[in-house]
């Protein structure tokens, strides 16, 4: 057993463990599909997703590159969730905000196999 097979292990591990004890939540995830003018924007439904949800706030680099604050980080364990910057995520208590930025340990096809989520 190589080292990435290990670390799919262990995450399958945590994401099994972490939902059995109550500790993940459920978030709502929509899809973006296309951006239209004037700001406006097309998301697939919405698709209830386990999640480790986070309410901290910290500092990260955006897309661009500038600095801003996150309030809260979604942490995906299950590797087929895939995260768009320009989708959306609605936490358990129905706030929502811009994705902030990405974060993902990818193995060697560069799939994720943990992404984290922080948003505005």
């Amino acid at each position: 057993m190589g080292l990435m097979d290990l670390a799919h292990s262990m995450i399958e591990f945590a994401d099994n463990f972490t939902q059995a004890q109550g500790v993940q939540a459920t978030v709502q995830h929509e899809s973006f599909i296309s951006g239209g003018g004037a700001g406006s924007s097309t998301h697939m439904p919405p698709v209830a997703r386990p999640a480790i949800v986070e309410y901290k706030q910290r500092e990260v680099r955006t897309s661009s590159g500038e600095v801003a604050m996150s309030a809260s980080t979604v942490t995906f364990l299950d590797p087929t969730v895939e995260v768009d910057i320009n989708d959306r995520i609605t936490l358990p208590n129905g706030e929502s905000g811009p994705i902030l930025a990405l974060g993902a340990f990818v193995d060697s096809t560069q799939k994720p196999i943990l992404t984290e989520v922080y948003l505005g």
